[in-house]
């Protein structure tokens, strides 16, 4: 590792001024070299104070029109031209040596792509944030990353070399971070864990939010597997139905230091069996619209229309494939 790699740090936002100014505060106080790292900030239809707030740092702001983060992050892609993309949400809070880890992490292993140690941190005590850090703990993410190469795009490092040869990120309403990182894996190239590349997690979702992120994450699961699509493979994943509620409730306080659920049992129990059906719910209605919905192939590394800058100098340079990305 020499000094003289750049990276790319992209941050979609979407409606984050409680979160944006610690996100960006930490990343523009990172250990790594500040002239060798950029920071883009890809503006998702913000309508709060966000791209306010963001203009009081030394970033780089662009404006994604289209609602989605993998929008967003591929805009960012095509228009930077450093070796390295560091991916993180704005939610999230770097520690002052994430970069440098990612990168020390990224050549120990000759890897095209990393990801680092997510903690969360719950700002609200809903049922919701104790079951994302129940199943988000430290030995989890190991065992997800390094077994099962499914890396999120909230601590990510990736080889723009990777998306040179192997495309973008598939734009659907979740999962093309871990689509990704296994396409990569998929090809033989390696994709690693870096346990002291650590981002903190704001976790600060209500219990109806953390349902939709659930619905969300099995929708994207299902759009990216390999199984057949169609009314008849909707109907036939109602077997998976969750007639029957578990009997977990209770442990989301036993681990990870929680304090006794002030919730109850019988509402944990109740709630972790709406989250069964939320995840049943997110598969289905991808088991039938998937044949329209899901491109084939991934989007190409390809330099798009000019984007709209909100606060960055124009920049054109040429990137490592070989094109050229404006910013005008």
């Amino acid at each position: 590792m020499t000094p003289a790699e750049k990276i790319t740090v992209v941050v979609p936002a979407l409606n984050e001024e409680q979160h944006v100014a610690s996100c960006l505060h930490a990343l523009t106080h990172q250990t790594y070299p500040k002239q060798y790292y950029e920071i883009i900030l890809v503006d998702n239809g913000s309508t709060d104070g966000t791209i306010e707030i963001a203009q009081g740092f030394p970033v780089t702001i662009l404006h994604e029109p289209i609602k989605s983060a993998y929008h967003a992050r591929n805009r960012a892609i095509r228009h930077s031209n450093n070796q390295w993309l560091a991916f993180t949400d704005a939610d999230c809070i770097p520690d002052a040596d994430w970069l440098t880890r990612l990168l020390e992490r990224a050549h120990e292993l000759n890897a095209w792509v990393v990801g680092g140690l997510t903690r969360y941190n719950m700002i609200f005590d809903t049922l919701g944030n104790r079951l994302l850090i129940e199943t988000h703990q430290p030995g989890q993410l190991r065992q997800t990353i390094e077994h099962s190469k499914c890396v999120a795009g909230g601590n990510m490092f990736v080889s723009r070399e990777a998306f040179c040869n192997l495309g973008l990120f598939h734009v659907t309403r979740s999962g093309s971070d871990i689509e990704f990182s296994r396409r990569v894996a998929d090809c033989g190239y390696v994709v690693g864990f870096a346990e002291h590349a650590v981002v903190r997690h704001q976790c600060d979702l209500t219990g109806w939010e953390y349902l939709n992120r659930t619905f969300q994450i099995r929708h994207g699961q299902r759009m990216h597997s390999r199984d057949p699509g169609g009314f008849v493979a909707a109907l036939k994943n109602l077997v998976h139905a969750p007639l029957t509620p578990g009997f977990r409730a209770g442990q989301n306080f036993e681990i990870a230091g929680f304090s006794p659920n002030p919730h109850g049992y019988f509402k944990d129990w109740l709630y972790r069996w709406a989250n069964r059906w939320a995840g049943f719910l997110g598969s289905t209605v991808a088991a039938y619209v998937k044949p329209r919905s899901l491109e084939i192939d991934p989007p190409a590394y390809e330099v798009s229309s000019p984007v709209q800058l909100i606060n960055a100098d124009n920049v054109s340079a040429e990137n490592d494939c070989g094109q050229r990305s404006e910013m005008q």
